[in-house]
C-alpha cells in the first residue's frame, strides 16, 4: 500500500510540471518567443454558409467576398500574418517573397487544444480572407520568425480557389412586383370565391331566379346561366387558374424573400386574402359577384381551354351529368327545416308537405269507415222527419244501402229532393232509382291522388270503397267498407280539417256538427191546425229576415217555443164581400202580425188604394221594437240594447218615446188567411227568457230542453199577468184585440178539444163580430166590444 502511495505522489507531481511547462510554451508562442518554433498549417475548414464547392478537394469561395476560414495548425498564435500566393511553383518552406502573393490577412481568435498525454497539442484560429477572382489556386504562407513568409505546401487540402459569384438579380423591379402580388391575390380570391360561389349555385336554384326572382336577380341569373350550365368546364378552368395565380404567388413571395420565411408569408397571405374572406363573400353574394366578374372567368375558360376542356369532357363521360334538384324526402325537410327557421308559417308548411306525403297515401288511411257514415235504408219513406234528419246531418250525398249497411246501392243527392213536397211521403227507392246516380268504387290499396283525379274528371266527388269478401262456398264478393270524398282528400293534402256551413271543433278538437238547425220540434203534431212546413219556414224567415227576431235578439229555441205556442196562429175566414180588417188607419196596434198562407189586402191614402200582400209579408215590427216601454225592468233593457247595438232602434223613429204604433193603412182581409199573430207582451217573454238563457250560457252552465220551456212558460205566465189591458193603456198603449179576444181564444181551444174542427182539420177561429158602424166582419176590436164578441161565439 506504501508503494502505489508514493507511485500516485509521483504522477501528480509529474502533471503539475508538465502543465507548467505547457503553459510557459503556449505563453511563449503566443508572445512569440524568440525561441518559438515557425507556425505551420495542417489544415482548414470554410464556413459552410461560403463555401461554392470542392471539385478536386480544393475548396471554392466567392471571390470579392469576406469568406472565414478556420485554420488548423501547430504553433498558431493570434495575430498571425498570412498571405496567399498563386501561380508559383514553390514547395514547403520555401519563399514566397520572389512569387506573386496577395496582400497579407491577420490570424484571429487563436486557441490551443492539448491532448491529456502532452504528447500532442492542436492550435486553431480564424481568418477572414477577401482574395480577387483568379482561376490558379491559392496557396497558404505563414510570416516566420524571421519575418519571411514560408510556403505551407501546394497539396490540396491546403489549396484555395476564388469564383466570380453572380449577385442574382430581382425578376422584376420591387414596386411591380408589389403591384404584381397586389392583383395576384385579388385574382386568388377572386376564383376561390367563385368556386363557392358559382359551384354552390346549381341550374334549379338559377332557373327559379329566372322565374321569381327580382328584377336584379334574374339579370345576374341570366348572366351566369350558359356558362353554369357547363359545369364541369367551369369547374376546371377555376381551379387551374386558381392553382396558377397561387404558384405565382409563391415565386414572387421566393423572390421577395428566401427559405422558410417565404413559405410562411406566402401561406399566410393565400389563406387569409386568397380563401377565407373571398369565400366568406361570395357565399353570400356570389350571383352578383359572378356577374360582374364574368369576363374574367370567360377569359381564363379560353386560357385554360387545352387543358381544361379535355378534362371536363372525360368528367362529364364518367360522371355523368350534374345531380340537381331535391327527392321528396329531401324537399319535406328542407320544408321542415325553413319551417323552423320561421321563414314559412304552419299553414304554408302544412300545405306544401301535406301535397308532398298525399302522393304515397293510400285510400285506406284517410277514408270514413262505413260503420260512421250516414245513410239512409232503400225503403225509407221521404216524409218531413227523413227530410229533416237529411237537413239536419248537412251532408250533400248520402249512401242508400238495401238489406245490410255494406250494400250500397245509389247515392242520393240533396238536389234531388227539391222537387219532393214530404207531405207527399214518396218513397226513397222511386227517387234514387228515377235519378240513377253513378257510384264510383276504389279499393283502399289505391293511391288517393288516383282516386282524386278520377273526382275531378266529374264523374262524382264521393267514392264508395270496396273490398272482396271471401267467402268458402261461393265467390267472393265486394262489400262497402268505407267512403272517401273530395273534402278528405283535400283535408290530407291540407292537413287540417275544413270547416263549411255544418262542421265545427268542440273543445276536444273533434269534428261535430255546427250549430245544427233542430227540426226534432216541427216534427211534432200541433194542435193549431197549421202544417208543418209553415211553421218551419215561418221560423227561418223570422230568425234570418226580420230583426226583432234574430239571433242576436231571440235564441233560436226561445223562438221555436214561442211560435209553438197555439195562441200565436190565427185563421181568418172572412164572410162573403165582407172583409175582416186586421189593422186601421190610426187606430193604435199593439201587435205583430205575419201572413203565413192566403192574401191579405193593403188599403192607403184617401183614394183607398190596394195593394196584395202575399206569405211573409210582415206589419206591425215596430209595436215589437217598442215592447220596453212596458217592461219594468230596466236591467233586460240595458242589456238588450248593449248585446244588440246594430239592432232595429228600439222605438220608433217617427214617434215620441213610449208612444204606440200607430200604422197610417189598412190591413184586410178578403179571402181564407193564416197569418202569425205576435202580441209586444209575448214578445217580452220570449226576450225575458233570450236573457235568462243567456246568463246561463255566460257561466258555461248546460241548457237543457226542459229548462228552456220551464223558463219560456213561466215567463209568458208572468207577463200574461203583468201587463193587462189596463196596464197597458195607462202607459199610453191600448191592446186592441183586448181581453174579450183571449176568452175568444180560449173557447177556440175547448171547441178543439171537443173535436170541433173543419173538413180541412184547421182550427175553428173565430171569424170576428159584428159593427155597428160598419156593416162588416172585424176581428180585431175595441176593449168595449168584449161582451158582444164573446156572446157571438158563445
Amino acid at each position: 500500500m506504501a508503494f502505489f502511495v508514493s507511485l500516485d505522489a509521483m504522477s501528480f507531481s509529474k502533471t503539475i510540471f508538465s502543465v507548467f511547462v505547457v503553459y510557459l510554451h503556449t505563453v511563449c508562442l503566443v508572445n512569440r518567443c524568440a525561441a518559438s518554433p515557425d507556425p505551420y498549417i495542417l489544415g482548414f475548414r470554410v464556413n459552410d454558409a461560403h463555401l461554392l464547392n470542392s471539385d478536386g478537394g480544393i475548396a471554392t469561395i466567392a471571390a470579392n467576398t469576406n469568406v472565414t476560414l478556420r485554420l488548423f495548425g501547430h504553433h498558431l498564435y493570434e495575430g498571425l500574418l498570412v498571405k496567399f500566393a498563386y501561380d508559383a511553383d514553390l514547395h514547403q518552406g520555401n519563399d514566397c517573397r520572389h512569387v506573386p502573393t496577395t496582400r497579407q490577412f491577420k490570424l484571429e481568435e487563436t486557441s490551443v487544444n492539448l491532448s491529456v498525454s502532452l504528447n500532442y497539442s492542436e492550435w486553431t484560429g480564424q481568418l477572414v480572407v477577401n482574395m480577387d477572382p483568379h482561376s490558379a489556386p491559392y496557396y497558404f504562407c505563414f510570416l516566420d520568425n524571421n519575418d519571411d513568409y514560408v510556403f505551407q505546401g501546394a497539396e490540396p487540402w491546403l489549396a484555395l480557389r476564388t469564383a466570380l459569384v453572380e449577385e442574382e438579380k430581382p425578376l422584376m423591379p420591387l414596386w411591380l412586383q408589389i403591384i404584381l402580388l397586389v392583383v395576384l391575390l385579388l385574382m386568388s380570391g377572386l376564383f376561390s370565391g367563385l368556386n363557392l360561389g358559382l359551384m354552390s349555385i346549381d341550374i334549379t336554384d338559377l332557373e327559379i331566379i329566372l322565374n321569381v326572382g327580382s328584377d336584379s336577380e334574374k339579370k345576374n341569373a341570366k348572366i351566369i346561366y350558359p356558362i353554369r350550365k357547363r359545369g364541369n368546364y367551369l369547374l376546371c378552368s377555376i381551379l387551374l387558374g386558381n392553382v396558377m395565380i397561387n404558384s405565382t404567388i409563391s415565386i414572387l413571395m421566393e423572390d421577395l424573400t428566401s427559405g422558410l420565411f417565404a413559405v410562411i408569408i406566402s401561406t399566410i397571405i393565400i389563406v387569409i386574402c386568397g380563401e377565407i374572406i373571398p369565400q366568406s363573400v361570395c357565399s353570400r353574394h356570389g350571383l352578383v359577384i359572378g356577374a360582374k366578374t364574368i369576363w374574367i372567368t370567360k377569359i381564363f375558360m379560353f386560357l385554360t381551354a387545352p387543358l381544361s376542356f379535355p378534362i371536363s369532357l372525360l368528367l362529364d363521360k364518367i360522371l355523368g351529368e350534374e345531380i340537381d334538384g331535391f327527392d321528396r324526402d329531401h324537399l319535406r325537410e328542407l320544408l321542415r327545416m325553413e319551417f323552423l327557421k320561421e321563414n314559412i308559417n304552419q299553414e304554408e308548411y302544412n300545405i306544401i308537405a301535406g301535397a308532398l306525403k298525399a302522393k304515397e297515401k293510400k285510400v285506406e288511411e284517410i277514408m270514413t269507415p262505413i260503420e260512421q257514415v250516414f245513410m239512409l235504408d232503400y225503403n225509407s219513406i221521404l216524409d218531413f222527419q227523413t227530410v229533416s234528419q237529411i237537413m239536419k246531418r248537412g251532408f250533400t250525398r248520402i249512401p242508400v244501402y238495401e238489406g245490410t249497411r255494406d250494400n250500397v246501392v245509389h247515392i242520393l243527392y240533396v238536389k234531388d229532393l227539391s222537387f219532393i213536397d214530404p207531405a207527399d211521403e214518396p218513397k226513397l227507392s222511386t227517387v234514387v232509382t228515377f235519378y240513377k246516380r253513378p257510384l264510383q268504387k276504389c279499393y283502399g290499396d289505391e293511391l288517393v291522388m288516383k282516386v282524386f283525379d278520377e273526382m275531378r274528371q266529374g264523374r262524382s266527388h264521393l267514392s264508395l270503397v270496396v273490398d272482396l269478401l271471401e267467402q268458402e262456398q261461393s265467390d267472393p264478393v265486394l262489400r262497402t267498407v268505407g267512403l272517401i270524398t273530395m273534402e278528405d282528400i283535400i283535408e290530407a293534402i291540407l292537413q287540417e280539417d275544413i270547416l263549411d256551413e255544418k262542421d265545427a271543433l268542440n273543445d276536444d278538437r273533434n269534428l261535430t256538427i255546427n250549430n245544427p238547425t233542430d227540426f226534432s220540434e216541427f216534427v211534432k203534431p200541433t194542435l193549431y191546425g197549421v202544417k208543418t212546413q209553415l211553421v218551419l219556414a215561418a221560423f227561418q224567415f223570422l230568425s234570418s229576415s226580420v230583426p226583432s227576431f234574430k239571433p242576436s235578439r231571440l235564441l233560436p229555441d226561445v223562438l221555436r217555443k214561442l211560435l209553438h205556442r197555439p195562441e200565436v196562429w190565427r185563421h181568418v175566414v172572412p164572410a162573403p164581400d165582407k172583409p175582416t180588417y186586421l189593422y186601421r188607419a190610426g187606430q193604435a196596434a199593439n201587435y205583430f202580425m205575419m201572413v203565413v198562407e192566403g192574401q191579405a189586402q193593403i188599403e192607403v191614402g184617401h183614394e183607398h188604394m190596394r195593394l196584395d200582400a202575399g206569405p211573409f209579408s210582415i206589419f206591425g215590427e215596430q209595436a215589437l221594437e217598442a215592447v220596453f216601454s212596458c217592461d219594468r225592468s230596466q236591467e233586460v233593457r240595458r242589456r238588450l240594447v248593449k248585446k244588440d247595438s246594430k239592432a232595429t232602434p228600439l222605438f220608433n223613429q217617427k214617434l215620441g218615446k213610449d208612444e204606440p204604433y200607430t200604422p197610417d193603412y189598412h190591413i184586410l182581409a178578403e179571402k181564407k188567411l193564416v197569418f202569425l199573430l205576435i202580441f209586444d207582451r209575448w214578445y217580452l217573454a220570449a226576450m225575458r227568457a233570450t236573457e235568462k238563457m243567456r246568463r246561463l250560457q255566460e257561466n258555461r252552465q248546460p241548457i237543457s230542453d226542459q229548462l228552456l220551456t220551464e223558463t219560456f212558460t213561466r215567463e209568458w205566465d208572468h207577463v200574461q199577468q203583468q201587463y193587462s189591458p189596463k196596464e197597458c193603456s195607462e202607459i199610453g198603449r191600448t191592446d186592441v184585440f183586448g181581453a174579450a179576444q183571449e176568452r175568444a181564444f180560449q173557447l177556440e181551444q175547448k171547441l178543439l178539444l171537443n173535436g170541433s174542427t173543419t173538413s180541412n182539420g184547421d182550427v175553428p177561429i173565430p171569424e170576428g163580430g159584428a159593427d155597428s158602424q160598419h156593416d162588416e166582419v172585424v176581428v180585431i176590436v175595441e176593449p168595449t166590444e168584449d161582451d158582444a164578441l164573446l156572446a157571438k161565439h158563445t
